[in-house]
């Protein structure tokens, strides 16, 4: 990624949502990278604007175990009520 790139990269969710990356809290940035899931851009993108910070980069939140089930939702009961069951 580019020195203008960077620069130009802006937030599209929470507080800093419409912000530039240059703007942000470093520790808000920081946040970011350990619990939300980030386009590889994006990251890399505030990954480049820590170190250049010489803040600590963080390693990336680890996968979701459950992910493969219904797009991370818990699997759903097929009757969850028992009287259901006979009008079906």
């Amino acid at each position: 990624m580019n020195e203008g790139s960077k620069a130009a990269a802006v937030l599209h969710f929470g507080k800093w949502k419409g912000h530039r990356l240059s703007e942000v809290e470093t520790g808000y940035l920081q946040w970011a990278l350990r619990t939300v899931k980030l386009s590889s851009g994006i990251r890399q993108a505030i990954a480049a604007e820590l170190a250049s910070r010489r803040a600590v980069v963080p390693p990336p939140p680890p996968p979701n175990p459950n992910a493969c089930w219904l797009g991370g939702r818990p699997p759903r009961l097929e009757n969850p009520d028992p009287r259901r069951a006979a009008t079906r």
